[in-house]
């Protein structure tokens, strides 16, 4: 005889999405998007100010670098143009006076015992400066000038001024081969000066 199967219903594959706001769904995926546009920038933002702190720290570092080399570098050349001045010497003595005057006459002498040049020579006897000079160049041979002279390289400048007190201090300007102008006196005093100083006048 014929066997009834007993009755049975297929279960409905379909899912209840009715709790879902559809209407509000552009508004939340848009949300979203603002979000992670926000993020993005906010992440951008912060890597760019980071770089400019690195940047800043190394244009800092930088700086320092180049004040310490430039301090080194002006100590180097200011030690360069002491080493030139400290090799100048000044020396003075007294000589038979001419016929006809009271006073003393003063020969003084400016060495350059430096390798390098000297500008705007000029020498004082205490208020009077010295005009006339002879200068002994290298070759041995004499030049009769007048103040200020130049002196090359291990030259002597030889000063002379008729008719003065004695007892006086001599004094030397020049300048050295890089620019700066030097004071010396007979006591080995040496100190820069300003470039006007002591361009000298008629003895």
């Amino acid at each position: 005889m014929p066997v009834s199967l007993p009755e049975f219903s297929m279960p409905n594959p379909s899912i209840d999405l009715s709790w879902v706001d559809w209407g509000s769904a552009p508004a939340w995926v848009a949300g979203v998007f603002a979000g992670v546009a926000a993020y993005g920038a906010w992440a951008t933002l912060r890597s760019q100010k980071r770089e400019a702190r690195e940047q800043r720290e190394f244009i800092a570092k930088q700086a320092d670098v180049l004040a310490l080399q430039h301090e080194q570098l002006s100590a180097f050349l200011l030690e360069r143009r002491w080493e030139q001045a400290r090799k100048v010497d000044l020396n003075y003595r007294y000589f038979a006076g001419v016929a006809g005057t009271n006073g003393s006459n003063v020969h003084v002498e400016v060495g350059n015992h430096s390798p390098a040049e000297l500008h705007a020579v000029t020498a004082q006897y205490g208020p009077h400066w010295m005009s006339k000079v002879d200068v002994r160049r290298i070759d041995g041979s004499r030049e009769s000038l007048s103040a200020p002279v130049f002196l090359a390289p291990f030259e002597v400048a030889e000063f002379i001024i008729y008719d003065v007190p004695m007892l006086l201090d001599p004094h030397a300007y020049f300048t050295d081969s890089a620019g700066q102008r030097w004071h010396l006196t007979t006591n080995e005093h040496l100190r820069p000066v300003e470039p006007e100083a002591g361009m000298g006048g008629e003895g």
